[in-house]
């Protein structure tokens, strides 16, 4: 079977459940580009992702002589994956040691420096001087 026989076969199974791209990425814990690159058949989708399709869905996948058939749940969500791949992790970009462009964009998002010690504080402040 062909990716772009897939991609019909991901299709069909989404609008029969009467679902967007969009609704049905948010459903599997993918993107909507994502998604719509596998329905058109630029890339395979993975069996997981085909197998997350079928139980949003509730839709048989047939694939050549294979079908992937609904379980009737979502195998893992996709904050369960990340949370496995990364663990307790939390990305905090003033860590990086932002340049002030960053710095001033940070700050009208109100995201604070909290729990920093005094030297992650003190950098923060930037003076602008004239020599």
């Amino acid at each position: 079977m062909t990716k772009a026989e897939i991609g019909l076969a991901l299709r069909r199974a989404r609008t029969n459940a009467g679902l967007t791209q969009a609704a049905l990425a948010r459903k599997v814990g993918t993107s909507q580009p994502a998604l719509a690159r596998a329905e058109s058949g630029l890339v395979e989708p993975s069996l997981d992702l085909i197998e997350r399709i079928t139980a949003a869905t509730g839709e048989t996948i047939r694939m050549g002589s294979i079908a992937v058939v609904p379980t009737g749940r979502l195998t893992v969500a996709r904050d369960e994956r990340l949370a496995r791949a990364i663990g307790d992790y939390r990305f905090d970009p003033w860590d990086r040691d932002p340049t002030p462009a960053e710095q001033r964009s940070l700050r009208r998002e109100e995201m604070k420096r909290e729990g920093r010690g005094s030297k992650t504080a003190a950098a923060g402040r930037t003076s602008r001087t004239r020599s």
